[in-house]
């Protein structure tokens, strides 16, 4: 969006959805134009990439919210062998 950060606090589910589905068309056109056109200001490339890590980030919080202690912790299992498993 502009120079201040997305304030996501507030909003529902489903206007998270509605705003990361904006953003990625944003982010698509963009390289469209960039593909067509040639240069363009790359700088809006990395502002909508970080948009959409906040909005993914934040519903990443909201979900492990609502998990149970032993989710979490069956999680946690799971991350820890895909990192062991990755540096093979």
């Amino acid at each position: 969006m502009t120079k201040n950060k997305l304030n996501l606090t507030g909003l529902s589910e489903d206007e998270l959805d509605s705003q990361l589905t904006v953003l990625e068309n944003d982010l698509h056109k963009l390289q469209f134009e960039k593909n067509i056109r040639g240069a363009t200001d790359n700088s809006e490339f990395k502002k909508k990439r970080r948009d959409i890590a906040r909005i993914l980030t934040e519903s990443t919080k909201r979900e492990l919210a609502t998990f149970t202690p032993e989710d979490l912790e069956s999680r946690s299992r799971i991350r820890a062998r895909r990192a062991r498993n990755k540096k093979k």
